[in-house]
């Protein structure tokens, strides 16, 4: 290797890494106002919790179920947690969620670096983070207050420290990778479908030297079980609170297959039309899509294409890594296709996968260049293409018309209410917690949604009038009800609109939203 070579090799992935950490900062102090402030407003309001009222880890609540403890079934609060400590010394902002969501992100294009440097090489690695940096999705994500950033990056950790340790046998690989992987299971779930690929690795590594036997394949299951029973046992904790408080919550619940049966889902098609015509274009960029669908069938010839060390050069096992790794999203995808429908920033766990296998393509179809440089220059081009379509996708997930409107309607309610006012919203999108955390008070959401009440359902005017009476009666002060669904009660709900005008008071009318307030009467 030319010092050349080497000296481009050095600088490579730092710049990589600076480039990805420039494309997450931008915009790091917009307000929960984005395509998925729905859910990071929940996470914002767990973190404010531990901040200012109960320190208690296991214990995480939200603010849209009434003045509290709203306590909820939720994943381990990783990300809110670290955020609340850093809280202590900047002071509570929104920019510290993102921020802590930035550094995971930008470790998991390096963690990807190291497991596709180790499965497959140095060149393949190196455009493998290119791709993680600059892909719209990985980016918007990694600057979002959720905790899959953190999940992904810890996972792909993980399962890099578990392939480098089987590489070299070295222990301090295996403890990490089971601290990772505990971690980046409790902080969401989802991570645990890592658990295949991992699998793989371990028989195929055993295989390949000669050593798969009852006993190894024990000694690791035991490992296994390690990362298991402590994720196994917070999230029955998790199901415990979310049934023995209200607002009686279990993230993800009632959105599975087995809730909605397969009929139901072979009615909707298992929502491909979504994935193809919506998600995979808007998220991923047809770019990336068919470039990971082409390395996908790259990759299929196994080690061709693959330049590893000469004393590698027989070594087949790791290559085909990414293949369970799609299999077990596959899976996910069938099990979980309503739960990613609704809640998409779940898709973030497929990004490595297909980033990896959109590498795969993009060197083999710069191998067909004539020579080196025209090689490089393919593959610069292409990945460069990647970034620039930044400019068309991130903005429509930077700018979403619903949670602005939700966050005006938040501001607005902040200027008439005092501390320790409860506050009810009836959201753009109706159900989400954006108005409440806007209006940086404690209420609900209006209509109240439970896991047996989804989202969006509004009920007949006498029920609206039950429930309005029961929540001021509960101690709610402010009802802020976004312009759509206001038209919709002035036209539909003629009863409740009647109700709202003759008990409680207009104070504040836009072309947005609309706030009443309960305490005085017209």
């Amino acid at each position: 290797m030319t010092n050349t070579n080497v000296n481009r090799q050095t600088w490579l992935l730092p710049s990589i890494l600076l480039i990805g950490l420039i494309l997450r900062l931008l915009h790091i102090e917009q307000p929960f106002n984005d395509d998925f402030a729905w859910r990071q407003a929940s996470t914002a309001m767990m973190a404010e919790n531990f901040f200012t009222t109960d320190w208690n880890i296991f214990f995480p609540q939200v603010n849209w179920s009434g003045p509290g403890p709203s306590y909820q079934g939720r994943e381990f609060q990783t990300i809110t947690y670290i955020s609340a400590l850093l809280y202590k010394i900047f002071g509570q902002h929104d920019w510290i969620g993102r921020s802590v969501a930035v550094v995971f992100g930008v470790w998991g294009i390096f963690a990807l670096h190291q497991l596709v440097r180790i499965v497959w090489d140095r060149k393949h690695a190196l455009t493998a983070a290119a791709v993680m940096a600059f892909t719209p999705f990985a980016v918007f994500m990694d600057r979002s207050f959720l905790p899959d950033p953190a999940m992904v990056s810890l996972v792909i950790t993980s399962t890099w420290l578990l392939a480098a340790h089987l590489h070299t046998n070295k222990s301090k690989y295996l403890v990490w990778a089971l601290i990772t992987g505990t971690f980046g299971f409790l902080t969401k779930i989802t991570g645990m479908l890592m658990l295949l690929p991992m699998a793989y690795l371990v028989v195929a590594y055993l295989y390949q030297n000669g050593k798969l036997s009852a006993q190894q394949l024990l000694r690791f299951f035991g490992l296994t079980l390690l990362m298991i029973v402590p994720v196994a046992s917070y999230y029955l904790w998790a199901r415990h609170l979310s049934v023995s408080y209200p607002p009686y919550h279990f993230a993800g619940a009632q959105n599975w297959l087995w809730d909605l049966g397969l009929a139901d889902m072979l009615r909707k098609k298992f929502h491909l039309g979504s994935l193809f015509g919506r998600f995979a274009p808007q998220f991923w960029g047809v770019l990336v899509f068919a470039l990971g669908i082409a390395g996908a069938l790259v990759a299929l010839k196994g080690k061709k294409g693959i330049e590893r060390p000469a004393q590698e050069s027989n070594f087949l096992s790791p290559v085909w890594m990414f293949f369970p790794y799609g299999a077990g999203l596959a899976f996910f995808y069938i099990i979980g296709t309503e739960e990613l429908y609704w809640n998409p920033w779940n898709f973030h766990i497929f990004t490595p996968c297909i980033v990896a296998f959109a590498a795969r393509g993009i060197v083999a179809l710069a191998s067909w260049a004539p020579g080196k440089q025209a090689q490089r220059a393919v593959l610069a081009a292409l990945v460069l293409a990647i970034g620039g379509s930044n400019f068309l996708l991130l903005p429509k997930l930077y700018d979403s018309e619903s949670n602005t409107v939700n966050y005006k309607m938040g501001q607005g309610m902040q200027q008439h209410t005092q501390p320790n006012d409860l506050v009810l919203t009836v959201t753009h999108d109706m159900g989400s917690p954006t108005g409440v955390w806007h209006s940086k008070a404690k209420g609900w959401v209006f209509p109240p949604t439970t896991n047996h009440m989804p989202p969006g359902f509004f009920p007949d005017g006498t029920v609206c009038i039950r429930q309005l009476d029961s929540l001021v009666g509960q101690g709610a002060q402010w009802l802020g009800i976004a312009a759509n669904h206001y038209q919709h009660i002035q036209t539909e709900m003629p009863d409740f609109d009647q109700h709202l005008n003759e008990q409680y008071k207009l104070v504040e009318q836009t072309g947005d939203f609309v706030i009443f307030c309960l305490g005085q009467k017209q």
